[in-house]
């Protein structure tokens, strides 16, 4: 799983680095907030990663979870949504609404493990499909993805 926060060394190229697991991501996870609309990054991540999916035959590799209201952005306008494509795109997918969650504890919550265990089989079907590539298997073997759609059934 590539983060840009704490996988990027200091004075490393960021932004080769983001470009190169763009190009191989799985799948994009975007947490939808009024500040990720306005970033020009962000934009330009998800554009990239949209013509990535587009260029693999598929529609179902980007998740968006909607964790702050968003419902005040206006796509037509530059200073609230730099590029209503970017809206069109993840306002057009079934998006994980965790905006109800935000004050609960995060570990204990049966509803926060619900919601994200629905995130990881979501992930975990966008990701059968042998068209990609090999390293997903790897990826749905992996620990992490055992344990979190584990843990989600336990609720």
């Amino acid at each position: 799983m590539f983060q840009d926060i704490g996988t990027i060394d200091f004075g490393g190229d960021w932004q080769g680095k983001i470009a190169d697991a763009l190009a191989e991501a799985s799948f994009l996870v975007v947490v939808m907030t009024p500040a990720y609309f306005r970033s020009q990054w962000c934009v330009e991540e998800l554009l990239r990663f949209r013509a990535r999916e587009q260029a693999l035959g598929r529609s179902d590799l980007i998740f968006p979870i909607h964790y702050m209201n968003i419902d005040k952005i206006d796509p037509s306008d530059r200073e609230s949504c730099l590029d209503c494509r970017v809206w069109d795109i993840l306002r057009g997918r079934q998006e994980l609404d965790l905006r109800d969650i935000q004050q609960i504890d995060l570990e204990r919550s049966p509803a926060v493990w619900s919601r994200v265990g629905g995130l990881a089989r979501a992930i975990q079907s966008a990701l059968q499909p042998a068209i990609i590539s090999s390293y997903f298997n790897d990826t749905l073997r992996s620990k992490y993805f055992r344990n979190l759609l584990a843990h989600s059934r336990e609720f």
